[in-house]
């Protein structure tokens, strides 16, 4: 009988030990998107083949076409 208790004792204090130590999480801060006509913020992505490409070095080379894709083709 005595050792039900503990459990049952152990098990509602581990139960609530998890509720107090979750974080309240931060909310993201959302950014402006970039309107049409309006110059892009400089950034730098990785291409396909793994280098990173600076959006002020690829302008200064020739016209840039951003292409945005999901997953594996």
């Amino acid at each position: 009988m005595k050792t039900n208790i503990l459990i049952i004792a152990a098990l509602v204090l581990i139960g609530w030990t998890s509720v107090f130590s979750q974080q309240k999480a931060e909310k993201p801060t959302m950014k402006e998107a970039v309107k049409i006509g309006e110059t892009a913020p400089d950034f730098a992505l990785t291409d396909q083949d793994g280098k990173q490409i600076k959006l002020s070095a690829a302008v200064k080379k020739s016209n840039v076409v951003l292409v945005f894709y999901r997953g594996y083709w």
